[in-house]
């Protein structure tokens, strides 16, 4: 690599790396969130409640059945070792347990957990928005409603035909899929999982309040491409509540801390024209390859025109 390629390329990633940091710091600054949790109560209690059903009743039963209901059942069948089973001095360990185990998880899982968590993910998401909705009327800015990147082409083909919802609910599954199946690609995969789930979290967090604020679909994913550093850095927290716990645990967390995200992302001045003094990194087509797949589909659902 030349010299000036290098000092290029340092820049670049210099610029990436601040940006990303900002990104991060945003996203962290959850004091942001006390002037609406003290001015409306409604978001207060809708805040309050999703405390409650996911940090207490969702994570609450995965404790109770961890740290409870096993290690009880355990004890029980410590009081009646099988015979030949104990060797002198050597802690007990009952093979039965681990069928008792897998049998108790299997039925907790399948009659509890996940009944609650389908539950309370419908429950949430009408939740985050009620929050939103409510945190956006008390913005007294008006720099969310200036006028959107214009819409690509392409993408427009898709939400003309069928829907600006139903195109964004195909795109975004088709996306969390290339997010699953990127993670393992050898190497890279664990990075690559991180940052693109990272994206999707400040997507995420930012819909509520572009919704809100009329921006079509083209323009919000348009402008997360354009700034792509900053809404990874914006989405870190939000990916490592998911990536560093167990994975029903860390979507418990994330369910719970997830409506302070949003208040953040309401007070954050993301527009075109807030970000404009911002160093440009050129667009990054974060949702090219999901976009492209996602109009073939719609192509295909779309009824031949005669």
């Amino acid at each position: 690599m030349a010299p000036a390629e290098g000092a290029a390329f340092s820049k670049l990633a210099l610029t990436a790396a601040s940006l990303w940091w900002k990104g991060f710091k945003d996203a962290c600054a959850i004091h942001r969130t006390v002037k609406y949790l003290t001015h409306s109560r409604r978001i207060m209690l809708k805040t309050g409640r999703c405390f409650l059903l996911n940090g207490f009743i969702f994570l609450g039963s995965m404790l109770f059945m961890y740290r409870l209901m096993l290690p009880l059942a355990k004890w029980l069948l410590s009081f009646t070792p099988p015979p030949g089973s104990v060797s002198e001095g050597a802690p007990f360990e009952d093979p039965l347990f681990g069928s008792l185990a897998s049998l108790l998880l299997g039925l907790y899982n399948v009659l509890w957990l996940y009944p609650a968590y389908v539950l309370s993910f419908v429950i949430n998401s009408m939740w985050y928005q009620d929050i939103a909705r409510q945190a956006y009327s008390l913005t007294s800015t008006s720099a969310s409603t200036d006028t959107p990147p214009a819409p690509t082409a392409s993408r427009r083909v898709g939400v003309a035909s069928l829907g600006e919802e139903l195109f964004r609910t195909i795109l975004f599954a088709v996306f969390l899929a290339q997010v699953v199946l990127t993670s393992y690609v050898p190497v890279v995969g664990k990075p690559l999982y991180f940052v693109q789930l990272s994206w999707l979290y400040a997507y995420y967090c930012f819909d509520y309040k572009w919704s809100l604020a009329k921006w079509p679909l083209d323009a919000r994913l348009h402008f997360v491409e354009t700034h792509w550093a900053y809404f990874a850095g914006f989405g870190g927290p939000c990916t490592m509540s998911v990536v560093l716990l167990p994975r029903m645990v860390g979507e418990g967390v994330m369910s719970t801390l997830f409506p302070l995200f949003v208040l953040v992302a309401i007070g954050v001045e993301a527009n075109p024209e807030a970000f404009k003094s911002r160093l440009s990194l050129g667009r990054l087509p974060v949702f090219r390859i999901a976009a492209s797949q996602t109009v073939a589909i719609i192509r295909v659902l779309e009824p031949n025109k005669r």
